[in-house]
């Protein structure tokens, strides 16, 4: 072979090499599998807290739900992070940590995978229908399609308060309802348009593209009206908030929210812009329906009110006290911003976590 045959030779061979060292390094980065030489025990953390402890040889499986998380493995014997990744979670999915304290090495092992369960294939599928059912429908600017049918109102009896008991079935026509709550520049543009003054400020100062609070059942309504709309019965809320598969909140049925996917719990401590949790929109796609403000509906408000309530179109009692409201707020924690969850207030209420949506049809 010639010299010039030979260099060629090794040219080929140095450069098969590098291929394959960067194929490998590709690899190891793209690997959810870490095998890590530090001793137990250890702890798995997740956007801050401690969700799992291992103080002897055995295992833990952590769950995730959408949004983006933080996730550390920390060694308690010396505080140190022994693993740390930052992990994002498609809509509809779950991520599961699998931490594994080795017998005889004592070493700990970490591996994440993506899962989806049968039920979350199902409402996958599910979604995938009703984007096929809303392209069909009529558009109507800045709304999301609900189709007619049945679905589950209230809570199961394991969890929720009294009002939400009993869960029963319930049939709506076809209505569309507000994608976002009604913004501050919205309402701006109806209080000038009606000659009627803003409501106060809150506390952070008006900004256009939040939702707009400190409104009263009346100035909602009245808003509402204005538009060619109307303020959503309870039972349309709370469709257009969960679908048909009885999910806890707007985005899946998880045991806990993720602050990735609505704002609550005074994380943030005020409203945020409208539409900033895109993994927690609805199966119909409306945005914010768990957190952020709370919202007014129609009805009358009363805490017996399932026990007798139509199964067909109820729009709440003829008269009361109270007005409902639904979602909760950026102030609620998990309990108060499920889908089933009541709220209910004086209709003259004024509040900086108060606000509202409107629908059509029927």
């Amino acid at each position: 072979m010639s010299d010039g045959s030979e260099r060629a030779g090794r040219a080929i061979i140095a450069g098969e090499i590098v291929v394959l060292i960067v194929f490998i390094l590709v690899w190891m980065w793209r690997s959810p599998s870490l095998l890590i030489q530090r001793n137990a025990p250890c702890a798995v953390w997740v956007d801050g807290k401690e969700v799992a402890r291992l103080e002897v040889v055995g295992k833990k499986v952590v769950s995730m739900g959408p949004g983006k998380h933080v996730v550390k493995v920390i060694d308690l014997d010396d505080g140190t992070v022994s693993w740390s990744w930052d992990v994002e979670v498609e809509s509809g999915a779950q991520r599961f940590i699998r931490v594994e304290v080795q017998p005889d090495k004592g070493e700990i092992k970490v591996k994440m995978k993506a899962k989806k369960s049968e039920a979350e294939k199902a409402r996958q599928a599910e979604a995938e229908r009703l984007r096929e059912i809303q392209r069909s429908a009529p558009p109507q600017k800045g709304m999301v399609y609900v189709p007619a049918g049945e679905f589950g109102m209230g809570a199961p009896l394991e969890e929720g308060a009294d009002d939400e008991h009993p869960q029963h079935t319930v049939y709506l026509d076809a209505y569309y309802i507000d994608t976002h709550e009604v913004t501050v520049g919205q309402y701006r543009a109806f209080a000038q348009a009606a000659r009627r003054g803003m409501p106060e400020a809150p506390s952070w100062g008006w900004l256009d593209n939040h939702p707009v609070v400190n409104v009263t059942w009346e100035d909602a309504d009245a808003y509402c009206r204005w538009a060619g709309k109307r303020l959503p019965m309870e039972a349309e809320w709370e469709k257009a908030a969960r679908g048909t598969d009885g999910r806890r909140y707007p985005f899946g049925n998880f045991a806990y929210p993720s602050s990735n996917s609505l704002n609550f719990a005074n994380l943030v401590g005020k409203t945020t812009s409208v539409g900033s949790y895109p993994s927690g929109a609805s199966p119909y796609r409306a945005m914010d329906m768990s957190g952020n403000a709370t919202e007014w509906c129609s009805d009358w408000y009363d805490a017996g009110y399932y026990g007798n309530s139509p199964t067909s179109h109820p729009s709440g009692p003829d008269k009361g006290t109270y007005r409902v409201l639904r979602g909760g707020s950026f102030l609620n924690h998990s309990p108060g911003v499920r889908a089933a969850n009541r709220h209910w207030s004086a209709p003259t209420t004024r509040d900086e976590s108060v606000g509202f949506r409107c629908a059509v049809g029927r």
